[in-house]
């Protein structure tokens, strides 16, 4: 029961993690059989260099606000000031660096393209930062019910005008990130009520120390997790990206989903058990943190690689159909390995105040990355790029580690790895035992099977009372 109360504590925020994960996985099933491959690999170009530009001008000063806002005493409204100045001039900025992101790309120099581009950065930007606002009040059910409510209400618009209006990639975009960016508005307004002013405020210096470097962080983050759809685009044009898209919103969102959801409490929690009871209970917090990580996601990653093809060839349209199977089981590995070091061991860096070290220890993986994907996308296509993504994030996760132990000693959940381990073995066992053809009803089969093998060999072998007496 300690097990499951924990866990059910921690998933507070599920269904706001799940809701948008669903919505664009029901948008990949839809739009690959509505659109080319070339236009489908524009919109997930307007997305990444989205999120390119979200993480490298506007997410450090939303950190920073979360950061400081559990500190107690602190002035709110005079932080969410300085946060919301601060992000102002990052969306200016960023709009300037899209404009000439959009023209030095091959394929995407268009009007069209860079409009939808600022719909979707602006557009994300300002409802992250509310969003970020009622996490940090804790204010769980108005954060579920938005994000719950916009992926459905955008992807019910993007099918419609991509079916009834254009089969371009401009009609999914207007319908997708123009809902996000009204909901956005909606969401600043609501969170914009005036706040007690009083108590000790942050200094810009000490904002700015704290959240600037991490700009670094994120630029050099973004040459990993975007550099294989970039340089894909530049080798093999825009259908290739399109395909390469499509297999990695199949892969990767399973993984990043129970990752995102174990950390949206454990975050504050672990700034909490920090700052209010020292570095002891904040290691205890984190190889918590990591158990639950692994007992949970090293089964999702060995699922998705028993199930690769036929998932491919029931979700996707046969026009995306090339190289499916390894991008889909590659880039679950890379997510697998990325999610690691960004929920477990960077941690300690956001702890420590230490950008500079966390950027140290993405640089070696963002060079692997790109000299991987240079040299494997021409002879493997979405293959080698997904190869890339692998041993970038593998090389970034092992620094990521190493430098983490030397500021925070967590200790490492052995027994609970090997016992994870064993119920994933148990998982390939079944699987090898069923014939697996790509019928819906077969591959339900499979995973339940497989679910429940992993579960029985977990509580058989007291993993689930190791996780209540040690690893929590």
């Amino acid at each position: 029961m300690k097990l499951i109360s924990r866990i059910a504590e921690r998933l507070g925020y599920a269904p706001a993690i799940i809701a948008p994960r669903v919505a664009a996985l029901a948008a990949v099933v839809i739009l690959t059989r509505l659109l080319s491959p070339d236009e489908f690999g524009l919109y997930a170009l307007v997305i990444v260099y989205g999120e390119m530009l979200d993480s490298v001008m506007l997410n450090w000063t939303r950190l920073g606000l979360q950061r400081f806002h559990h500190v107690a005493g602190v002035d709110l409204a005079d932080l969410r000031r300085k946060a919301v100045l601060l992000s102002w001039l990052g969306a200016a900025l960023g709009a300037l660096v899209g404009a000439a992101l959009v023209l030095s790309s091959p394929g995407t120099s268009s009007m069209s393209f860079y409009l939808m581009l600022l719909l979707y950065f602006l557009g994300a930007g300002v409802l992250r930062y509310g969003l970020n606002v009622l996490r940090a009040q804790e204010r769980v059910l108005c954060y579920v019910l938005i994000e719950c409510l916009r992926p459905a209400l955008g992807l019910i618009l993007a099918w419609a005008l991509a079916t009834y209006w254009s089969a371009s990639f401009v009609a999914p975009s207007l319908g997708t990130f123009g809902v996000t960016a009204l909901v956005a508005f909606v969401v600043l307004a609501f969170t914009a009520r005036s706040l007690p002013i009083g108590g000790s405020r942050v200094p810009f210096a000490t904002f700015l120390g704290y959240s600037a470097p991490l700009i670094s962080v994120f630029l050099v983050s973004q040459l990993i997790s975007a550099s294989d759809r970039y340089l894909l685009g530049a080798y093999g044009g825009t259908a290739l990206v399109g395909v390469y898209a499509a297999c990695t919103s199949l892969a990767r969102p399973p993984i990043e989903t129970l990752f995102n959801i174990l950390n949206t409490s454990a975050f504050p929690r672990l700034i909490k058990a920090f700052e209010c009871r020292g570095e002891v209970a904040a290691a205890d917090e984190l190889r918590s943190q990591l158990g639950l990580l692994i007992v949970i996601g090293l089964p999702a990653l060995v699922g998705i690689w028993l199930i690769a093809r036929p998932l491919a060839d029931l979700m996707l349209d046969p026009r995306y159909g090339a190289d499916s199977e390894w991008i889909i089981r590659l880039s679950s590995l890379g997510s697998f390995l990325a999610c690691l070091k960004c929920f477990y061991s960077d941690q300690v860096f956001h702890l420590r105040r230490n950008s500079l070290l966390q950027t140290m220890t993405l640089v070696p993986g963002a060079a692997v990355c790109v000299v991987v994907c240079i040299y494997a996308i021409p002879m493997r296509g979405g293959i080698g790029a997904a190869a890339g993504l692998v041993a970038g994030y593998g090389v970034s996760a092992t620094f990521s580690h190493v430098l983490a132990q030397r500021h925070l000693r967590v200790r490492i959940p052995w027994p609970l790895i090997l016992r994870a381990s064993l119920g994933c073995l148990a998982m390939v066992a079944v699987a090898g035992l069923i014939n697996l053809d790509s019928s819906a009803l077969a591959l339900v089969f499979t995973v339940a099977a497989c679910v429940a093998v992993y579960v029985l060999v977990c509580v058989s072998t007291g993993a689930v009372r190791a996780i209540e007496g040690h690893a929590l």
